[in-house]
Protein backbone atom coordinates (compact mmCIF):
# COMPACT_ATOMS: atom_id res chain seq x y z
CA UNK A 1 0.00 0.00 0.00
CA UNK A 2 2.46 2.19 0.66
CA UNK A 3 4.25 1.62 -2.54
CA UNK A 4 0.87 2.44 -4.02
CA UNK A 5 0.18 5.64 -2.27
CA UNK A 6 3.94 7.17 -3.49
CA UNK A 7 2.99 5.53 -7.06
CA UNK A 8 0.09 8.09 -7.12
CA UNK A 9 2.37 11.36 -5.39
CA UNK A 10 4.60 10.75 -8.23
CA UNK A 11 0.92 10.65 -10.89
CA UNK A 12 0.19 13.92 -9.07
CA UNK A 13 3.23 15.90 -10.26
CA UNK A 14 2.10 15.19 -13.85
CA UNK A 15 -1.48 14.63 -14.30
CA UNK A 16 -2.21 18.48 -14.33
CA UNK A 17 1.06 20.03 -15.72
CA UNK A 18 1.91 21.83 -18.61
CA UNK A 19 4.06 21.02 -22.16
CA UNK A 20 7.33 21.47 -20.94
CA UNK A 21 10.05 23.47 -23.13
CA UNK A 22 13.27 22.63 -21.00
CA UNK A 23 14.33 19.08 -19.85
CA UNK A 24 15.42 19.03 -16.35
CA UNK A 25 19.00 18.86 -14.69
CA UNK A 26 16.75 16.60 -11.57
CA UNK A 27 16.99 12.99 -10.70
CA UNK A 28 15.29 10.69 -8.47
CA UNK A 29 16.50 7.39 -6.63
CA UNK A 30 12.62 6.55 -6.22
CA UNK A 31 11.79 3.08 -7.57
CA UNK A 32 8.78 0.88 -7.60
CA UNK A 33 7.79 -2.81 -8.48
CA UNK A 34 4.61 -4.59 -8.50
CA UNK A 35 3.19 -7.74 -9.70
CA UNK A 36 0.68 -5.91 -11.73
CA UNK A 37 2.27 -4.82 -14.84
CA UNK A 38 0.20 -1.97 -15.44
CA UNK A 39 1.04 -0.03 -12.14
CA UNK A 40 4.89 -0.72 -13.39
CA UNK A 41 3.87 0.87 -16.62
CA UNK A 42 2.02 3.98 -15.33
CA UNK A 43 5.23 4.42 -13.11
CA UNK A 44 7.61 3.99 -15.65
CA UNK A 45 5.60 6.71 -17.52
CA UNK A 46 5.54 9.39 -14.89
CA UNK A 47 8.65 9.57 -13.55
CA UNK A 48 10.50 10.90 -16.70
CA UNK A 49 7.19 12.91 -17.67
CA UNK A 50 7.21 14.57 -14.49
CA UNK A 51 11.46 15.20 -14.28
CA UNK A 52 11.07 17.00 -18.12
CA UNK A 53 8.72 19.44 -16.26
CA UNK A 54 11.14 20.71 -13.87
CA UNK A 55 13.89 23.49 -13.80
CA UNK A 56 17.05 24.21 -12.31
CA UNK A 57 17.96 27.00 -10.47
CA UNK A 58 20.16 28.48 -12.79
CA UNK A 59 17.49 28.54 -15.66
CA UNK A 60 15.12 31.50 -14.81
CA UNK A 61 14.60 34.18 -12.95
CA UNK A 62 12.01 32.34 -10.76
CA UNK A 63 14.32 30.23 -9.32
CA UNK A 64 13.81 26.36 -8.76
CA UNK A 65 10.29 25.26 -10.19
CA UNK A 66 8.57 22.88 -12.13
CA UNK A 67 5.67 23.65 -14.75
CA UNK A 68 2.08 23.49 -12.95
CA UNK A 69 -0.07 24.93 -15.46
CA UNK A 70 -1.33 24.96 -18.87
CA UNK A 71 0.32 24.58 -22.00
CA UNK A 72 2.77 27.16 -22.73
CA UNK A 73 2.34 29.10 -19.80
CA UNK A 74 5.62 28.54 -18.47
CA UNK A 75 4.34 28.85 -15.26
CA UNK A 76 2.89 27.55 -11.76
CA UNK A 77 -0.70 27.71 -10.37
CA UNK A 78 -1.81 27.99 -7.07
CA UNK A 79 -3.69 25.08 -7.24
CA UNK A 80 -1.77 22.75 -8.89
CA UNK A 81 1.17 23.58 -7.29
CA UNK A 82 -0.73 22.79 -4.02
CA UNK A 83 -1.90 19.59 -5.55
CA UNK A 84 1.28 18.44 -7.04
CA UNK A 85 3.78 19.36 -4.16
CA UNK A 86 3.77 15.60 -2.41
CA UNK A 87 4.69 13.97 -5.74
CA UNK A 88 7.40 16.80 -6.21
CA UNK A 89 8.98 16.14 -3.51
CA UNK A 90 8.88 12.39 -3.75
CA UNK A 91 10.85 12.93 -6.93
CA UNK A 92 13.71 15.26 -4.53
CA UNK A 93 12.09 18.55 -5.82
CA UNK A 94 12.26 20.07 -2.53
CA UNK A 95 14.15 23.18 -3.57
CA UNK A 96 11.01 23.80 -6.32
CA UNK A 97 8.49 23.00 -3.50
CA UNK A 98 9.73 25.66 -0.94
CA UNK A 99 10.64 28.62 -3.97
CA UNK A 100 7.26 28.20 -5.05
CA UNK A 101 5.10 27.96 -2.24
CA UNK A 102 7.56 30.74 -0.51
CA UNK A 103 6.96 32.74 -3.83
CA UNK A 104 2.98 32.70 -3.59
CA UNK A 105 3.59 33.38 0.38
CA UNK A 106 5.27 36.70 -0.88
CA UNK A 107 2.57 37.36 -3.28
CA UNK A 108 -0.59 38.36 -1.29
CA UNK A 109 -1.32 41.79 -0.61
CA UNK A 110 -3.80 44.51 0.43
CA UNK A 111 -4.18 45.82 -2.73
CA UNK A 112 -5.06 42.65 -4.11
CA UNK A 113 -7.64 42.09 -0.93
CA UNK A 114 -4.95 39.61 0.77
CA UNK A 115 -5.47 37.63 -2.27
CA UNK A 116 -1.78 36.97 -4.65
CA UNK A 117 -1.01 36.22 -7.88
CA UNK A 118 -2.56 32.83 -9.42
CA UNK A 119 0.08 32.04 -12.01
CA UNK A 120 3.82 33.07 -11.47
CA UNK A 121 5.65 32.83 -14.62
CA UNK A 122 9.61 31.56 -15.10
CA UNK A 123 10.84 34.97 -14.52
CA UNK A 124 9.23 35.27 -10.95
CA UNK A 125 6.01 37.48 -11.84
CA UNK A 126 2.52 37.14 -12.00
CA UNK A 127 1.49 35.49 -15.29
CA UNK A 128 -0.13 37.95 -17.88
CA UNK A 129 -2.27 35.18 -18.76
CA UNK A 130 -4.11 35.61 -15.74
CA UNK A 131 -3.25 39.19 -14.44
CA UNK A 132 -3.69 42.61 -15.71
CA UNK A 133 -3.15 44.53 -12.64
CA UNK A 134 -4.32 44.75 -9.06
CA UNK A 135 -7.61 45.45 -10.21
CA UNK A 136 -8.15 43.11 -12.97
CA UNK A 137 -6.72 39.77 -12.67
CA UNK A 138 -8.00 35.70 -12.27
CA UNK A 139 -8.08 34.41 -8.37
CA UNK A 140 -9.91 31.33 -7.09
CA UNK A 141 -10.86 31.68 -3.16
CA UNK A 142 -9.94 28.25 -2.29
CA UNK A 143 -6.29 29.09 -3.16
CA UNK A 144 -5.10 30.96 -0.51
CA UNK A 145 -6.20 28.15 2.02
CA UNK A 146 -5.00 25.36 -0.37
CA UNK A 147 -1.31 27.15 -0.28
CA UNK A 148 -1.54 27.15 3.45
CA UNK A 149 -2.14 23.43 3.42
CA UNK A 150 0.43 22.48 0.89
CA UNK A 151 3.08 24.46 3.28
CA UNK A 152 2.08 22.56 6.28
CA UNK A 153 2.14 19.32 4.47
CA UNK A 154 5.96 19.68 3.07
CA UNK A 155 6.46 20.76 6.41
CA UNK A 156 5.79 17.90 8.15
CA UNK A 157 7.18 16.04 5.33
CA UNK A 158 10.30 17.28 5.49
CA UNK A 159 10.96 18.54 8.59
CA UNK A 160 12.05 21.91 7.36
CA UNK A 161 11.70 24.35 9.62
CA UNK A 162 11.93 27.16 7.01
CA UNK A 163 8.08 26.13 6.16
CA UNK A 164 7.20 27.48 9.29
CA UNK A 165 9.54 29.76 10.81
CA UNK A 166 10.54 32.08 7.91
CA UNK A 167 8.84 35.69 8.23
CA UNK A 168 6.83 35.92 4.56
CA UNK A 169 5.29 32.42 6.06
CA UNK A 170 4.29 33.74 9.27
CA UNK A 171 2.85 36.44 7.48
CA UNK A 172 0.77 34.50 4.88
CA UNK A 173 -0.89 32.12 8.01
CA UNK A 174 -1.61 35.50 9.97
CA UNK A 175 -3.18 37.39 6.98
CA UNK A 176 -4.79 34.78 5.33
CA UNK A 177 -6.76 33.55 9.06
CA UNK A 178 -7.48 37.19 9.25
CA UNK A 179 -7.75 39.53 6.94
CA UNK A 180 -8.07 37.06 4.08
CA UNK A 181 -11.31 35.63 5.47
CA UNK A 182 -12.61 38.66 6.27
CA UNK A 183 -12.22 40.58 3.24
CA UNK A 184 -14.30 38.27 1.21
CA UNK A 185 -16.97 37.70 3.98
CA UNK A 186 -15.63 33.75 4.47
CA UNK A 187 -16.73 34.00 8.71
CA UNK A 188 -18.89 31.51 9.42
CA UNK A 189 -22.03 34.01 10.08
CA UNK A 190 -21.54 36.01 6.58
CA UNK A 191 -20.21 32.98 4.32
CA UNK A 192 -23.57 31.99 3.03
CA UNK A 193 -24.75 35.73 2.44
CA UNK A 194 -21.78 36.80 0.58
CA UNK A 195 -21.95 37.90 -2.50
CA UNK A 196 -20.68 36.00 -5.62
CA UNK A 197 -17.49 38.34 -7.02
CA UNK A 198 -16.77 41.33 -4.25
CA UNK A 199 -14.34 43.93 -4.61
CA UNK A 200 -15.46 44.71 -8.12
CA UNK A 201 -13.56 48.07 -8.55
CA UNK A 202 -14.15 48.41 -12.68
CA UNK A 203 -17.13 48.05 -15.06
CA UNK A 204 -15.06 46.58 -17.61
CA UNK A 205 -11.53 44.37 -17.85
CA UNK A 206 -10.19 40.82 -19.08
CA UNK A 207 -11.01 39.15 -15.45
CA UNK A 208 -13.20 41.67 -13.49
CA UNK A 209 -16.10 38.74 -12.97
CA UNK A 210 -12.89 36.38 -11.88
CA UNK A 211 -11.10 38.09 -9.45
CA UNK A 212 -12.47 36.09 -6.59
CA UNK A 213 -14.07 33.10 -7.91
CA UNK A 214 -16.18 30.99 -4.68
CA UNK A 215 -14.57 27.80 -5.86
CA UNK A 216 -11.86 25.63 -7.96
CA UNK A 217 -15.18 25.36 -10.58
CA UNK A 218 -14.64 28.04 -13.33
CA UNK A 219 -17.60 26.93 -16.19
CA UNK A 220 -20.56 27.69 -14.02
CA UNK A 221 -21.76 30.58 -12.18
CA UNK A 222 -24.71 29.98 -10.75
CA UNK A 223 -23.83 29.67 -7.00
CA UNK A 224 -22.16 32.06 -4.60
CA UNK A 225 -20.07 29.72 -2.62
CA UNK A 226 -18.67 26.55 -3.33
CA UNK A 227 -17.96 24.08 -0.84
CA UNK A 228 -14.75 23.16 -2.30
CA UNK A 229 -13.41 26.86 -0.31
CA UNK A 230 -15.52 25.97 2.63
CA UNK A 231 -13.45 22.51 2.68
CA UNK A 232 -10.26 24.39 1.81
CA UNK A 233 -10.81 26.40 4.52
CA UNK A 234 -11.65 23.67 7.09
CA UNK A 235 -8.39 22.01 6.05
CA UNK A 236 -6.62 25.65 6.75
CA UNK A 237 -7.97 26.34 9.89
CA UNK A 238 -6.88 22.39 11.16
CA UNK A 239 -3.47 23.28 9.92
CA UNK A 240 -3.62 26.54 11.57
CA UNK A 241 -4.46 24.76 15.14
CA UNK A 242 -1.35 23.08 14.26
CA UNK A 243 1.37 25.46 13.76
CA UNK A 244 -0.17 27.12 16.71
CA UNK A 245 1.30 24.48 18.66
CA UNK A 246 4.36 24.52 17.03
CA UNK A 247 4.43 28.10 18.09
CA UNK A 248 3.55 27.50 21.69
CA UNK A 249 0.38 29.27 21.51
CA UNK A 250 -2.24 27.38 22.61
CA UNK A 251 -5.25 29.13 23.50
CA UNK A 252 -5.01 30.82 19.76
CA UNK A 253 -4.88 27.01 18.36
CA UNK A 254 -8.23 26.56 20.19
CA UNK A 255 -9.84 29.25 18.34
CA UNK A 256 -8.58 27.96 14.98
CA UNK A 257 -9.59 24.55 15.51
CA UNK A 258 -13.48 26.05 16.52
CA UNK A 259 -13.41 27.91 13.50
CA UNK A 260 -12.42 24.33 11.86
CA UNK A 261 -15.63 23.39 13.44
CA UNK A 262 -17.71 25.54 12.78
CA UNK A 263 -16.99 25.05 9.22
CA UNK A 264 -17.44 21.88 8.89
CA UNK A 265 -20.89 22.43 10.67
CA UNK A 266 -21.86 24.45 7.96
CA UNK A 267 -20.81 21.87 5.04
CA UNK A 268 -22.96 18.93 6.60
CA UNK A 269 -26.14 21.09 7.38
CA UNK A 270 -26.30 23.07 4.44
CA UNK A 271 -24.93 20.65 1.61
CA UNK A 272 -25.78 17.27 2.37
CA UNK A 273 -28.27 15.92 -0.41
CA UNK A 274 -31.03 13.63 1.64
CA UNK A 275 -32.45 12.40 -1.77
CA UNK A 276 -29.24 11.78 -3.60
CA UNK A 277 -27.34 10.70 -0.40
CA UNK A 278 -24.01 12.92 -0.90
CA UNK A 279 -23.34 16.45 -0.74
CA UNK A 280 -23.48 19.51 -3.27
CA UNK A 281 -21.01 21.27 -4.58
CA UNK A 282 -22.35 24.59 -4.90
CA UNK A 283 -24.77 27.02 -2.69
CA UNK A 284 -26.83 29.59 -3.71
CA UNK A 285 -29.53 32.02 -1.79
CA UNK A 286 -31.55 31.55 -5.05
CA UNK A 287 -31.53 27.85 -5.60
CA UNK A 288 -30.99 24.42 -3.81
CA UNK A 289 -28.09 23.01 -3.50
CA UNK A 290 -26.74 21.51 -6.92
CA UNK A 291 -23.61 19.65 -8.19
CA UNK A 292 -21.28 17.66 -6.23
CA UNK A 293 -18.70 18.62 -3.23
CA UNK A 294 -17.83 15.37 -2.26
CA UNK A 295 -14.07 14.62 -3.96
CA UNK A 296 -12.97 18.29 -2.10
CA UNK A 297 -14.26 16.72 1.42
CA UNK A 298 -12.96 13.51 0.96
CA UNK A 299 -9.28 15.33 0.03
CA UNK A 300 -9.72 17.79 2.46
CA UNK A 301 -10.24 15.35 5.04
CA UNK A 302 -13.41 16.84 6.70
CA UNK A 303 -16.16 14.49 6.71
CA UNK A 304 -15.74 12.21 9.96
CA UNK A 305 -16.60 8.33 9.40
CA UNK A 306 -20.12 8.20 9.34
CA UNK A 307 -23.28 7.00 6.18
CA UNK A 308 -22.70 10.30 4.84
CA UNK A 309 -18.92 9.79 3.97
CA UNK A 310 -19.84 6.45 3.10
CA UNK A 311 -22.28 8.06 0.74
CA UNK A 312 -20.13 10.57 -0.70
CA UNK A 313 -17.41 7.78 -1.49
CA UNK A 314 -20.57 5.66 -3.46
CA UNK A 315 -21.42 8.67 -5.35
CA UNK A 316 -17.59 9.26 -6.35
CA UNK A 317 -17.88 5.91 -7.47
CA UNK A 318 -20.67 6.40 -9.62
CA UNK A 319 -20.99 6.51 -13.54
CA UNK A 320 -23.03 9.52 -12.84
CA UNK A 321 -19.97 11.52 -11.34
CA UNK A 322 -16.92 9.60 -12.86
CA UNK A 323 -18.64 11.06 -16.68
CA UNK A 324 -19.07 14.37 -15.14
CA UNK A 325 -15.50 15.79 -14.38
CA UNK A 326 -12.20 16.34 -16.43
CA UNK A 327 -8.83 15.29 -15.64
CA UNK A 328 -7.82 17.98 -12.90
CA UNK A 329 -10.61 16.51 -10.54
CA UNK A 330 -10.00 12.98 -12.09
CA UNK A 331 -6.57 13.28 -10.77
CA UNK A 332 -7.09 13.49 -7.48
CA UNK A 333 -9.23 10.24 -6.84
CA UNK A 334 -6.71 7.78 -6.47
CA UNK A 335 -5.56 9.41 -3.70
CA UNK A 336 -8.64 9.88 -1.85
CA UNK A 337 -10.01 6.13 -2.58
CA UNK A 338 -6.54 4.60 -1.17
CA UNK A 339 -7.22 6.71 1.31
CA UNK A 340 -10.76 5.62 2.74
CA UNK A 341 -9.72 1.96 1.59
CA UNK A 342 -11.09 1.55 -1.86
CA UNK A 343 -7.98 0.35 -3.54
CA UNK A 344 -9.70 -1.20 -6.64
CA UNK A 345 -11.44 1.93 -7.22
CA UNK A 346 -8.01 3.61 -6.79
CA UNK A 347 -6.30 1.35 -9.70
CA UNK A 348 -8.92 1.79 -12.07
CA UNK A 349 -8.38 5.35 -11.68
CA UNK A 350 -4.38 5.50 -12.33
CA UNK A 351 -4.79 2.92 -14.96
CA UNK A 352 -7.79 5.30 -16.40
CA UNK A 353 -5.04 8.62 -15.89
CA UNK A 354 -2.02 7.16 -17.49
CA UNK A 355 -3.51 4.97 -20.67
CA UNK A 356 -1.95 6.03 -23.76
CA UNK A 357 -4.66 7.57 -25.20
CA UNK A 358 -5.77 9.47 -22.48
CA UNK A 359 -6.80 13.22 -23.72
CA UNK A 360 -4.80 15.53 -22.03
CA UNK A 361 -2.56 12.83 -20.16
CA UNK A 362 0.65 14.91 -19.63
Amino acid sequence: MRQVRILFSVLAVCIATAQAHQTAASSTTLRFTSSNPSLEKSFAWAVPQALAYSHNITSDAAGPWYEAALPGRDAFCMRDVSHQARGAAALGLDAANFNMLSRFAMAIAPERDWAGYWEIDKDGKASNADYVDDEDFWYNLPANFDVLDAIVRMWVWTGDNRYVDRPEMKRYFQKTANEYVAAWNLQTDKVLQRDRIMHRRKTQGKFIDARGIPSYTEGRKDFNLGIDLLAAKYRAFVDLGLLAIHYEQKQQGEAYRQIAEETRRVIDERAWLQDGKHYAGFLSSESKPKGSGDMFLLYFGVLKASEKREGALRYLGSQEYLNSIGIEEESYLPDVFFRYGLVDAAYDRIADLTRDNKERRD
